[in-house]
């Protein structure tokens, strides 16, 4: 197998380069950059989840009330002893894939309610197969369900151990996603691809894409403008790897990840001089010429999958960049315009873009908006033990009526001898007895998170009992003093 590269799809605080457009801004797109962003970043090994997983246990049937063991169907390959110690010791090691297995576990469990969620709307999937209107509007759905049911599952408190306890809070939401995509978006993959392949069959944009693709085959180097070095043969046959990869994952991270490594294909090809940046004008010429070589059809359905389904965050920076140059490179391709746009970017897919930036980050906000005025999550740290429990945070709350609450909710003797603190990057700070809760509310959306524990306990102890400690709640605890 090849090389895998890894990239970072988060944007660091300096990256100037956003997926948002705001008045502020002009309505510019993150397209519109001067420069295009470096690939350097992909140069290490990663591990893509949809492609590179191992299927530890046989795919099993959701547990029911009234049932504890399913039996699970006969594997047409048996797993080597070998394999499963090697699965259970990277599960182990690794909080990702330790999340992974805990949130797929529960989401067959129907006696949860977190499993009755999931098993409900994958049934109700299945039976609207042959019923959906549009594929936007289908993959709309699935973001949708997606959010809610990471938010549920924050608010439920039913994933055993805390996940506060497995990640650090700065990689929750990312690690629960990434779960989510399993237990989700995997069961679903084949009805998605066949109703996607319907709707634009249906529609006639495959068939579109395919005539334009045959028809720039002659002369695509004049066509584009490409005013720079392309990939050469070997060059273009690695391009097309990446994107027969990219057809068979089904989590939309790992989709981009192999997205940005065709692409880096193109941007190597690109760089005459060693340590010489490219522009937009050059790179989507040369792009779109690439594309054409290809000859994909079905390449925007993954380009819809992709923007559809990822959450606006995690598209700002290179992700966010190479994606929408993927779309715009399409979008050239059909408009099969004798003099192209200077750097490739045709006003239909300018303003198509726009509105569909627009609208991905609207409904972030709402969102975010709605989950952060209403809720708080508290951890519960006593002795080598940890709990999570989702507080509802109403108008007048201070924090000493919260503490009163946790008292309550975590069946504490002594509600005196336990107070609430602020952890934050494994440090943790009393909190002021009168902070009410708009303040609880912006620093929890800030990053910090609530613990409730003794006034006593050691801070140091405290954060062993989390991953941002880099002990698991598994090992022995200390002896303690007598």
């Amino acid at each position: 197998a090849s090389e895998e590269e890894t990239v970072g799809l988060k944007a660091s605080e300096e990256e100037t380069v956003r997926l948002k457009t705001s008045e502020e801004d002009d309505g510019s797109l993150i397209l519109e950059q001067r420069r295009v962003p470096s690939l350097n970043e992909l140069d290490s090994s990663s591990s893509l989840s949809s492609l590179e997983e191992v299927e530890e246990t046989p795919e099993r049937p959701p547990l029911t009330r009234g049932t504890s063991s399913p039996a699970a169907p006969l594997s047409h390959q048996p797993v080597s002893a070998l394999r499963k110690m090697s699965a259970a010791f990277i599960c182990f090691f690794a909080p990702e894939k330790r999340v992974a297995r805990l949130v797929e576990e529960l989401s067959r469990d129907r006696r949860s309610a977190f499993g009755t969620l999931v098993q409900d709307f994958l049934r109700r999937q299945r039976e609207a197969r042959e019923g959906q209107e549009s594929s936007a509007a289908m993959l709309q759905g699935l973001r949708l369900f997606l959010s809610e049911a990471r938010n549920f599952l924050l608010e439920s408190g039913e994933l055993e151990p805390p996940i506060e306890t497995l990640v650090p809070d700065e990689e929750r939401d990312f690690t629960l996603e990434k779960a989510l995509y399993r237990c989700v978006l995997k069961p679903l993959k084949p009805q998605i691809d066949t109703t996607l392949r319907t709707l634009h069959t249906r529609d006639g944009s495959t068939q579109l894409m395919a005539d334009s693709l045959r028809r720039a085959q002659d002369g695509a180097l004049a066509r584009f403008g490409v005013r720079v070095g392309v990939p050469d043969a070997q060059g273009l046959e690695r391009v097309r790897q990446k994107l027969g990869l990219m057809q068979r994952a089904y989590s939309p991270v790992d989709k981009v990840v192999l997205l940005l490594q065709a692409c880096k294909c193109v941007y190597k090809a690109m760089r005459g001089v060693p340590g010489q940046e490219c522009g937009a004008d050059e790179f989507l010429p040369a792009l779109s010429y690439v594309l054409v070589q290809c000859n994909m059809p079905e390449l925007p359905l993954e380009v819809e999958y992709m923007m559809e389904l990822l959450e606006p965050s995690w598209l700002m920076g290179e992700g966010g960049y190479y994606l929408t140059s993927v779309y715009a490179s399409l979008s050239l391709i059909k408009s099969q315009l004798e003099a192209p746009p200077l750097g490739g970017l045709t006003q239909e897919a300018r303003e198509s873009l726009k509105k569909w930036t627009r609208r991905r980050n609207t409904e972030a906000s709402q969102r975010a908006s709605q989950h952060n005025q209403r809720f708080l999550r508290v951890l519960f740290q006593e002795g080598g033990c940890s709990t999570v429990k989702t507080l509802l945070c109403k108008a007048g709350d201070t924090s000493d009526t919260l503490a009163q609450v946790c008292a309550q909710k975590f069946g504490v003797a002594e509600p005196e001898s336990y107070a609430l603190y602020w952890r934050c990057g494994g440090e943790t700070r009393a909190l002021p007895p009168q902070t009410g809760p708009q303040d609880l509310l912006l620093q929890a959306a800030a990053g910090f998170s609530l613990t409730y524990q003794r006034c006593d306990t050691d801070a140091g102890k405290a954060r062993k009992l989390t991953r941002g400690g880099a002990v698991d709640l598994g090992e022995q605890p200390e002896a303690q003093g007598m």
